[in-house]
């Protein structure tokens, strides 16, 4: 029997859990009523938001502090066996609204962890390299975004050199997003964006 979407909007969620920065954690699953991500090419970072039911004051008790991580396996049913697998961090509760007696909605605003690492740590250092390969080097290094994700970096044109004067790693990715050119088509219409798939480095 074949497994097509029906209406759209419609997922299974095989894992949904919140996790604390001291490894404790609390399942979601059941208490989640909507889930929404967010994807741009016009923006650096994949974000979204989890609405759920709380009726354990779980903000105040976990607590919900900022520093959570939120692990989601979702799968859509079809044939073609599609899923996000994904971890994005808490960075605020969105609204917490009283619904009954001792039960909450909660909303919680997610990014993702690249993001986050990318707002605290800056690149002080020069390149003499082609702009793919100093995207990918600032992606991967352990110092700067130190990601494990899919890369989609579109090979460039020439060699650059370059100073970064303490940018923040993806301000420097969208710098050189700037100057880039393709190897294959010469297209100079570069962006840097994220999906649920990686992070891409393209030309339009």
């Amino acid at each position: 029997m074949s497994r097509e979407l029906q209406y759209p909007g419609k997922y299974e969620i095989d894992f949904l859990q919140i996790q604390s920065s001291t490894g404790d954690s609390v399942d979601l699953r059941k208490s989640a009523i909507e889930i929404n991500l967010f994807e741009n090419i016009f923006s650096n970072a994949l974000s979204g938001s989890i609405i759920f039911a709380d009726t354990n004051d779980i903000v105040t008790n976990f607590p919900i502090i900022g520093q959570e991580f939120v692990n989601m396996k979702i799968r859509f049913p079809s044939d073609e066996d599609i899923s996000i697998d994904m971890i994005f961090s808490v960075y605020k509760v969105g609204f917490k609204r009283e619904v009954s007696k001792g039960g909450n909605l909660i909303e919680l605003s997610l990014v993702t962890p690249e993001t986050v690492r990318n707002n605290r740590v800056r690149v002080s250092k020069s390149y003499t390299d082609t702009i793919d390969r100093i995207v990918s080097s600032v992606l991967q290094d352990k110092i700067y975004i130190n990601t494990t994700k899919n890369r989609y970096i579109e090979k460039t044109q020439g060699i650059r050199r370059i100073v970064s004067p303490n940018y923040h790693p993806y301000d420097l990715i969208k710098t050189l997003s700037t100057e880039a050119k393709s190897h294959i088509s010469g297209n100079p219409f570069f962006l840097f964006f994220e999906t649920t798939e990686g992070l891409h480095f393209r030309s339009l």
